[in-house]
């Protein structure tokens, strides 16, 4: 194409005059003679791509290819294949031949243009061909963030053979295996659980039976007599010998630890029941003081009734928070139930309200009591506690030092449209 435009058109003509052109400014500016070789080589040398030669009267004054030489003033015939321009010098009319390496030139921005189209294109290609890739990457990134959120039952998409499908092969691969590692962890639980709970069960129906059992021993042995105060009142007169209130004292230790098991099947069963439940109901958001001041005023007064002294220090501000009321009753039967067997009577149990930044809750803090042969504690109700509160949004912290129990339980506030702070 160069070639062709090359050939058929004036651009070399074109070029000629324009040279020609800055030549004759070049001349006038500069008073330059024809002879003067130095300013006629400075001027071709800005050029760069002109071979110029000057005659006159048949004579070569300047050949640019000869660049050495002072003048070359030498008789010569004129080429027929040269096209000779009379340009006006300093010292009088010569006869100028240009040739200028147009082509050249011409080829060179071609070339660059090319290689600018051809990158161009390359780019195009590229851009083109990744497209579908970077369209399966912008996929495989959102199936992840589905994965991310818990969903594992979504299956990763594997397309092609190259190195990307067996990444996302792999991910997939990753993902049933995950899922089936949680359904085996799930089933396990669910079995523990049910074992757990059908244990439980199983032991309370005997236990049951065996503390009516001791009843009616101790009725049988009492003659009739269903209180242990009133059997020990009438053995201080001497009806009941010394054998006999020592098979009533058996019978007293025995359904002692009767009861004890039956109240640890009981939390072993609630433990397990609130563990195996995944999602819990709040109700709706309610003042602190409609939620706990009927539910602590009956626990106070059941415990002044079996001989503590309860202190008060509660103050109902106008917060409110959302809780399970059927997790609440059970975790103050929890806490009754550990202050009934573990708090010391000649101490106070200290009840107190917490008001935090977005935090609400209560302090329950009594004195430990010592005696011997004290059960060891499983720690089952108070991690039935902490379960209810975590998953009513709250915590609880246990602390225990020098002779002291507390149980802390914190609710989150809500705001008035509903959003937890």
């Amino acid at each position: 194409m160069v070639d062709h435009y090359y050939r058929t058109s004036n651009y070399e003509e074109k070029r000629n005059g324009e040279y020609l052109s800055r030549l004759q400014s070049y001349v006038e500016a500069n008073q330059v003679a024809a002879k003067d070789t130095k300013m006629l080589k400075a001027w071709v040398d800005k050029q760069k791509i002109l071979s110029l030669q000057v005659y006159r009267n048949n004579m070569l004054l300047y050949d640019s290819e000869y660049m050495d030489s002072d003048a070359l003033e030498e008789e010569i015939d004129y080429a027929s294949w040269k096209t000779y321009y009379i340009l006006d010098f300093a010292d009088g009319k010569a006869e100028v031949s240009l040739y200028g390496f147009y082509s050249y030139q011409l080829y060179n921005w071609v070339y660059i243009g090319e290689l600018f189209l051809a990158f161009v294109l390359f780019i195009a290609v590229v851009l083109l061909g990744i497209r579908k890739t970077m369209r399966y990457i912008r996929r495989l990134s959102r199936e992840i963030e589905i994965l991310e959120g818990g969903n594992l039952d979504y299956a990763i998409t594997v397309t092609g053979k190259d190195e990307l499908a067996a990444l996302a092969q792999g991910l997939e691969e990753m993902r049933q295996s995950f899922r089936h590692k949680v359904e085996q962890e799930a089933h396990l639980v669910r079995t523990n659980q049910r074992m757990i709970t059908e244990m439980s069960h199983d032991l309370r129906t005997p236990l049951t039976s065996i503390m009516l059992y001791t009843e009616i021993l101790k009725k049988q042995v009492c003659g009739g007599k269903a209180d242990l105060r009133e059997t020990k009142e009438s053995s201080s007169g001497g009806n009941l010998s010394k054998q006999e209130r020592q098979f009533l004292n058996y019978i007293d230790k025995i359904a002692e630890k009767t009861a004890r098991m039956k109240q640890m099947a009981e939390h072993l069963f609630e433990y397990a029941l609130i563990a195996g439940e995944t999602e819990t109901e709040l109700d709706e958001p309610a003042l602190v003081k409609l939620i706990f001041y009927d539910l602590l005023s009956e626990t106070c007064a059941y415990l002044e009734q079996n001989g503590y002294i309860v202190s008060l220090e509660l103050s109902w501000e106008n917060e409110r928070i959302c809780v399970n009321t059927d997790y609440v009753l059970r975790i103050m039967d929890n806490i009754t139930s550990n202050l009934l067997k573990y708090a010391d009577k000649e101490k106070p149990v200290c009840i107190s309200t917490l008001y935090a930044e977005h935090r609400v809750g209560f302090l329950v803090e009594n004195a430990v009591r010592v005696c011997e042969g004290k059960e060891d504690s499983t720690g089952i109700g108070l991690g039935n506690i902490k379960n209810m509160m975590a998953k009513m949004n709250g915590s609880c912290k246990v602390l225990e030092e020098d002779g002291r129990f507390a149980v802390m339980l914190l609710f989150p506030k809500v705001r008035d449209n509903g959003i937890f702070l």
